[in-house]
């Protein structure tokens, strides 16, 4: 479960680098951001963040071109709104949105038994599944 929670945060993780990849190799990290000197025209610090539909046109823009050419003004627009969010932000709320529904089916649902039903065993079998073993009939390893 831990490695699909770690799968869903992978974009806002590539979001994030790639922003910190944009700042090193724009501002360098021996300048200070405008937000740290006290500038009247600081626009906060979301402006280092990347816009979707930033990155979106910067590597690969024929897709969008396709993409623009061949959608209804009415679908853009809903898309368009998508588009101007931070690359960041977008990423965390996926990742909120399916944490959510994982814990409502946990919830409703509950956690299955941990044992998979290849081991174990009818009660009172003797047969060899790990949950009906008793002390007298563990298993033994002659290997030399």
């Amino acid at each position: 479960m831990r490695i699909i929670m770690f799968i869903l945060l992978l974009p806002a993780i590539a979001a994030l680098g790639h922003d910190i990849y944009l700042f090193v190799i724009n501002d360098g990290i021996e300048t200070r951001p405008s937000i740290f000197t006290g500038n009247p025209d600081d626009k906060g610090i979301l402006s280092y963040f990347a816009a979707l539909g930033f990155i979106w046109t910067q590597y690969h823009e024929e897709s969008y071109k396709w993409v623009v050419q061949n959608l209804d003004q009415d679908i853009w627009a809903y898309i368009n709104l998508l588009l101007v969010q931070k690359a960041v932000f977008v990423g965390l709320v996926f990742a909120g949105v399916a944490y959510a529904i994982i814990f409502l089916v946990r919830l409703f649902v509950g956690d299955r038994e941990k044992t998979p039903r290849h081991m174990k065993g009818k009660k009172g079998s003797k047969d060899l599944a790990f949950e009906s073993r008793g002390k007298k009939n563990t298993f033994k390893y002659k290997r030399k």
